[in-house]
């Protein structure tokens, strides 16, 4: 297997992979929320915010393959007056997951985040799924919320 790399790419990359529909397919199996509905990626709307400075996407390698990705939305909450990073989304594909590559990738999140002068980043994670065992096992993180979903629609 390749050496695994990060770096920062546009979302317009993840969608243009050779691998996309299955490397999409695989996040959504994982990571979607049914009550939603379908993913259903909207480019432009990723290339608006990457274009005002409000997102930033990257994407983990293998060689030149794309077998992972995830971006960050950049916001100063009213709340607290403070510029936080919100996880938009986080994936690396199963066969990839093994050694450090997942607290590599949050790393690189979190320095940009940082460098950004961000204060925090807030993660999401699917209930008991890979990202939330993961987050849950890495003493740097707490839990300070629970999401909940209804379907309206």
């Amino acid at each position: 297997m390749s050496e695994l790399s990060i770096r920062e790419i546009r979302y317009v990359d993840v969608l243009a992979a050779s691998n996309a529909v299955d490397l999409l397919a695989e996040y959504e199996r994982e990571c979607s929320i049914p009550a939603i509905g379908a993913t259903n990626p909207q480019g432009d709307i990723y290339a608006n915010l990457e274009t005002l400075g409000l997102m930033h996407t990257f994407g983990v390698f293998a060689g030149e393959e794309l077998v992972g990705f995830g971006s960050i939305l950049l916001s100063t909450l009213p709340h607290y007056g403070k510029k936080v990073a919100v996880q938009e989304s986080l994936f690396i594909s199963k066969p990839y997951r093994s050694g450090a590559i997942g607290r590599r990738f949050l790393h690189t999140l979190e320095d940009f985040a940082q460098g950004a002068d961000c204060v925090a980043i807030l993660y999401s994670a699917p209930t008991g799924g890979a990202f939330d065992k993961l987050l849950a096992l890495t003493s740097s993180v707490i839990r300070t919320n629970s999401i909940y979903c209804r379907r309206l629609a």
